[in-house]
Formats: C-alpha cells, sequence, structure tokens
C-alpha cells in the first residue's frame, strides 16, 4: 500500500500512567489508513488520545528533538486482537467513534474451507477488488456510512458491558418515574456521598478497576436522565445530592 498506510503500536492508543511524547502521533502524519494489532486485557483505552486521533481538528505534535507543528486529520485506524481495552466513561462522543467489526469464523489448517494460495488469488482478481473499492467509495459519499447490523449490534453490546455507573444503576439503584412513583421521583433525595459509596463498593466487588473521586462521580451522575444534581438541608447543614434516585440491595446498604 506504500505511503498510503503505515503500522502503529498498540501503545498509541492505551492510557498509561504517564504522558507518552507525541513522536508515535508524528509518525503517523499523512498516511490514510493506521492500524495496531495485539491489544491485552484490562488495558483501558486512552479516551482523549483517541478523540484527538478521530476528530477533524488538526493534530499537533512532534519528533524527537523538533519543534511541535501541526497537520490536518487525514486517516482512519483498524485496531485488532482478541481482548477489548476498557473504557472509563460512555459519551456519545468515543460511541460515534468505536465501531467493533466481530470476526467470528475461522479457518485452521485442515479445514476444508481454508484456501492455502489466498494470496495469489487476490493478486490475480486485484482489477475486480481494485473496481469494488471504487464503487463501495462511491457509495459512501453518496449514503455516506451504514454499518451492518452485525457491526452496530457488537458495539451496542460493548458500549453496554462497558457502562460502568449504567450497570451500577441497574443493579443498585431505582432510577426515573418509570420505576419511582411520581411523588416519590419528584421528592426523593440521596446524598452524593451515599451513592459514591455505594458505587465505589459495587465497583470492588465485581472487579472493576475504574478509579473516580467522588467529584468525577457526581459529573458523570449529572449527565443521566431523569436525575437532578441539587442540595438540600438537613439540620444545620447542606447536603449535595441528587433527586430521582433510590439506592437498593445488599452491596448498596453496606457501612
Amino acid at each position: 500500500m506504500g505511503t498510503y498506510y503505515k503500522p502503529a503500536s498498540i501503545e498509541t492508543f492505551i492510557a498509561h500512567a504517564q504522558p507518552q511524547h507525541p513522536c508515535d502521533i508524528a509518525d503517523l502524519w499523512d498516511a490514510r489508513m493506521v492500524s495496531a494489532v495485539e491489544t491485552c486485557e484490562g488495558q483501558y483505552w486512552d479516551e482523549s488520545r483517541l478523540k484527538m486521533l478521530t476528530g477533524r481538528e488538526r493534530q499537533k505534535a512532534r519528533f524527537m528533538r523538533s519543534n511541535p507543528t501541526d497537520r490536518p486529520a487525514t486517516r482512519k485506524y483498524w485496531i485488532m486482537g482478541n481482548q477489548e481495552p476498557k473504557l472509563g466513561i460512555i459519551d456519545p462522543a468515543i460511541m460515534g467513534r468505536l465501531y467493533i467489526v466481530p470476526f467470528l469464523a475461522s479457518f485452521p489448517p485442515g479445514s476444508p474451507l481454508r484456501i492455502e494460495n489466498l494470496e495469489d488469488q487476490l493478486i490475480a482478481e486485484w482489477p475486480q477488488i481494485l473496481r469494488w473499492q471504487i464503487d463501495a467509495c462511491v457509495e459512501w459519499q453518496q449514503e455516506r456510512l451504514k454499518p451492518p447490523r452485525s457491526v452496530t449490534e457488537a458495539s451496542r453490546d460493548y458500549f453496554e458491558g462497558e457502562d460502568t455507573m449504567g450497570r451500577w444503576l441497574d443493579e443498585c439503584a431505582e432510577v426515573g418515574p418509570q420505576i419511582l412513583q411520581p411523588e416519590e421521583y419528584r421528592t426523593i433525595f440521596t446524598p452524593t456521598e451515599r451513592l459514591y459509596g455505594s458505587f465505589k463498593r459495587w465497583s470492588d466487588h465485581v472487579g472493576e478497576k475504574l478509579v473516580w473521586t467522588e467529584r468525577k462521580f457526581s459529573d458523570e451522575l449529572a449527565k443521566r436522565e431523569h436525575l437532578r444534581r441539587d442540595r438540600r438541608r438537613e439540620g444545620y447543614k447542606q447536603q449535595r445530592g441528587f433527586y430521582g434516585i433510590r439506592l437498593l440491595g445488599q452491596i448498596s446498604d453496606e457501612k
């Protein structure tokens, strides 16, 4: 593929304890397609970097011992692996950037469906493959991207599994007018301290390694539908918390 394609290290896209040197981004400049392989279990995406790399704004980076400069975003990314890295936060921005493409078939040696000389056959069909790519490009320009159902379902399942707060709400709380009675929904109030304590206990119970401060937890919970962040006076002090949510279950009630 010549200069059209460049390989990247999976470390370019994975979160690290310390900031990474931007030379790995600069190395990808001018490529139209970038791939990385071999994800590992337990890794987390570097979400801010993913959003930057897949956005439309110009991207700033530099090579070693060089001054920073910026280039336009020109490339798409293809990341392959058996383990899906984890997400800390699920929001529309990240959901619009990641598509899970499942590969469910395998052709081990000896399989009657395995084609041993597949590469030679594909070389012979290069003109037809190029014609297919051009037709697909024209269709994409006219109709934009329309992922097949297998991709949309796999992506939906992935995001639902990675929605740590959504799973905690499903298992440990009652939220919104569909579950609570109308009068409860308007008046029931749970302090942020109790909600955060429940969330931390649940996270430990299910083995989640996500680390949020109480402020971060409160900010993310405030984005959820049917919840209202506010303050309520309790005795001589005001408590921060949320209207429209009630904790339930053993994990939530433990002190």
